[in-house]
This record gives structure tokens, C-alpha cells and sequence, in this order.
């Protein structure tokens, strides 16, 4: 009658607890009112937790969207850039096929590679920081292999060394349209001091016969310009051609060509016409965004249509030299190290991915440059690159 167990039927575990919480009434429910009061709290905290985590995700998801869309549009920027730099190199096609065909007005002063070397009277030369040599960029040098003479291709000669004007103008113009109508003086200056994307404007013909702008010398004993990596990647291909990197053999460091094949109306070849872009221009001008600059381990790249290294941003200011051997000497760069990014190149796709590197987890964003098909990669911590500014 008072609530309590009895001897004759003893209370399971339920009905002590049940008995007990009887007796306590008070208690009881201040323990309950606790536990629904703790378990409540406890809901809110996961439910708050759960909408943060939402929040960061689709803050993290933005970010990482914001990121491709930075590497896009400076890819896009370099793909036009490099568009610009074929429409130069068909500049110099164009005309020299039609000043072989066509003949010329003038008569244009000839001069060897030989000529520049003893500075020959009537060759326009000046000291440029930029060539760290003595260049002209009134003249064209020629070059021929040995057992060419020369008067056996004066024709073709003449009709090149007609192209100066074009070349002076191609190479300013590779540095904006508005250079093209330098004064004199300051075009100079442009050209030979401060420097612009191309280094180099040269035509090869299938019968030996060699010209660059500006004009120099130094050429190696054996020179032949029908051995070059930059003629092989052009013959009997149409429109222009990028090839590996290469080591410019006046000292200039990496450089990157483009070639184009020369042929005449009834499509018979004639040669190959070309340019040089340096590393250090487009490194320093085109591959790092604004938005990477000065971002400790954030590095980036031109991949070329099988995922291999063309250019990386840590080249910048490298010193590449060797042995002087008269050839033009490609240098050999490696697959890019995610093996994912390599498949996803040549598979056309664009995208990021999150992986281990060299220093621990990276987060890698690339993007196809659709006009010349090769790959535009930001990479680097995965912390520093969600912290863009």
C-alpha cells in the first residue's frame, strides 16, 4: 500500500526503476527535463554543424569554381597570344612566298653572317643588351651551307633580304599593334634593349639558303639550318607548327618556335619560315595570372597535347648553356607528375583535381587552350590556393 516491494513477488530491473522514480517524483523530473533540455541542445548543435559544413562546402565549391574560371580566362589570354603569334609568322610566309614568286622592286644590299662578324662598312650595327650582342635591325644576315656559293642563289637571296621591313615590323607588333608606329629611335630601343616576345624572324629554304632578322653573326662552323628541329617540324606540313623547347643558339637562353612550310601556288615546297618566343617573355608576361603572383608554391604550366612539361613558371631567369655544336638543340622536358591530368589531357577534358605532390596535397587546375591544344595548369597547396585573394 506504501509503493514499496514485497517479498512474495520481487520487482524486476523495470519495475525498481519505474518504483523508485515513484518515489522521487521531483527529481525524476528534473532529470527528465534535463535530458530533454540536453538532448534538444543537442540537436541544435548538430543541425547548426551540418549548415556550417553545407555553408563551407558550397563556399569551398565556389571557390574552386572561381579558380577555373581565373585559369580559363588566362589561358584564353595565352591562346590569343599565341593565335597572334601564328598570324605574325604568316605575315613573313605570305610575303616571302610572294617575293620568291614574284620578284622585286629593289635591289636590296646582301650581306653574310661573315659580314657581321668583321662588321662589314654599310651594316647598320648596335650594341643590344637584349641579344647581349652587336645586331642590326636594319639588315638581314644571311647563312649558307658549305658548297653553296652564293652568286648561284642571289635571286633568292635578294627576294628575302626584301623582308626586312616586314620582320622589323613583325617583331614590334608581337609586343602590341601600337609599337609598329614607334619613332625610329624608340622602336630601336624596343628592339634591342628592353626586348620583345619575338626574339627571332627567319626563313629556310629547301636549297640551303638561310636569312634571320635581326641581322648577326656568330653562326657556327657547319651551320645548316636544313638540320634544325624547327625545319623538320614544319616540312611538308600546312599552317603554323609549335615544337619543343629548344636552346637559342646565340645565347638567349629557351626559346619556343613556331614554323610554317613555304609553298608555291602549285603547291610545291619551297621552304620553311619561323619565329622565336622566348621562355622568360612568356613566363614573365603571360603564365603566371595576376591572381598567382607572389603566392609562395603556386606554380604554373603549358602542357602540349600528350602531357608533357612545354614551360613552367619556375624556369623564369634559369640559365640553360652547351656545347655550341652548329645545331639547334631541343630540350627534352617530362610528363607532367599526376597521371590523372596526363589522361585527362588527351582526353580533351578540362577540370581539377585534388592529389599528392611533391610537397604534400595539391590542388591542380587545368584548362584546354582549344586553339593550339595544349593545356594551361595552376597548381600548388590546397590551402594557399583556396585563399586567393
Amino acid at each position: 500500500m506504501r509503493g514499496e516491494s514485497v517479498k512474495a513477488k520481487p520487482d524486476n530491473i523495470i519495475q525498481a526503476i519505474l518504483r523508485t522514480m515513484g518515489r522521487h517524483r521531483q527529481a525524476t523530473a528534473a532529470v527528465v527535463m534535463a535530458m530533454l533540455t540536453f538532448s534538444g541542445f543537442l540537436m541544435m548543435v548538430i543541425v547548426i554543424y551540418a549548415q556550417v559544413a553545407l555553408a563551407r562546402a558550397q563556399a569551398r565549391e565556389q571557390t574552386v569554381a572561381n579558380l577555373l574560371t581565373m585559369v580559363q580566362r588566362q589561358g584564353s589570354l595565352i591562346d590569343g597570344q599565341f593565335l597572334k603569334y601564328e598570324g605574325l609568322l604568316s605575315v613573313i610566309a605570305t610575303t616571302a612566298v610572294d617575293n620568291l614568286a614574284g620578284g622585286i622592286r629593289e635591289e636590296p644590299d646582301v650581306y653574310m653572317a661573315s659580314d657581321f662578324d668583321a662588321e662589314k662598312q654599310g651594316i647598320q650595327l648596335v650594341d643590344s643588351s637584349r641579344y647581349n650582342t652587336k645586331v642590326s635591325i636594319a639588315n638581314t644576315a644571311f647563312v649558307l651551307p658549305e658548297g653553296l656559293r652564293p652568286d648561284t642563289v642571289k635571286y633568292d637571296m635578294e627576294r628575302l633580304a626584301a623582308l626586312k621591313k616586314h620582320h622589323y615590323k613583325v617583331l614590334l607588333r608581337s609586343h602590341s599593334e601600337d609599337a609598329a608606329t614607334y619613332t625610329p629611335k624608340r622602336a630601336e630601343r624596343a628592339l634591342t634593349d628592353v626586348g620583345v616576345p619575338i626574339a627571332w624572324a627567319y626563313v629556310g629554304l629547301d636549297n640551303g639558303v638561310f636569312s634571320v632578322y635581326p641581322g648577326h653573326g656568330a653562326f657556327p662552323d657547319g651551320f645548316d639550318h636544313r638540320d634544325s628541329p624547327w625545319y623538320d617540324l614544319a616540312v611538308g606540313t600546312h599552317g603554323p607548327q609549335w615544337g619543343a623547347p629548344s636552346l637559342d643558339l646565340t645565347g638567349l637562353g629557351l626559346v619556343l618556335t613556331c614554323a610554317q612550310a613555304l609553298y608555291t601556288d602549285d603547291d610545291q615546297p619551297l621552304g620553311v619560315a619561323g619565329i622565336d618566343v622566348t621562355f622568360d617573355y612568356i613566363i614573365e608576361d603571360l603564365l603566371v595570372a595576376p591572381e598567382f603572383a607572389d603566392k609562395e608554391g603556386v606554380e604554373a604550366f603549358l602542357l602540349d597535347a600528350e602531357g608533357n612539361i612545354v614551360i613552367r613558371s619556375t624556369s623564369a631567369g634559369k640559365e640553360y648553356r652547351g656545347a655550341n655544336t652548329g645545331k639547334q638543340r631541343q630540350i627534352r622536358m617530362p610528363e607532367y607528375h599526376h597521371e590523372a591530368v596526363v589522361q585527362a589531357v588527351k582526353e580533351k577534358r578540362s577540370g581539377q583535381i585534388e592529389a599528392r605532390g611533391p610537397e604534400g596535397m595539391e590542388l591542380v587546375v587545368y584548362t584546354r587552350m582549344h586553339s593550339i591544344g595544349w593545356y594551361y595548369v595552376v597548381a600548388g597547396d590546397v590551402s594557399t590556393m583556396l585563399n586567393l585573394d
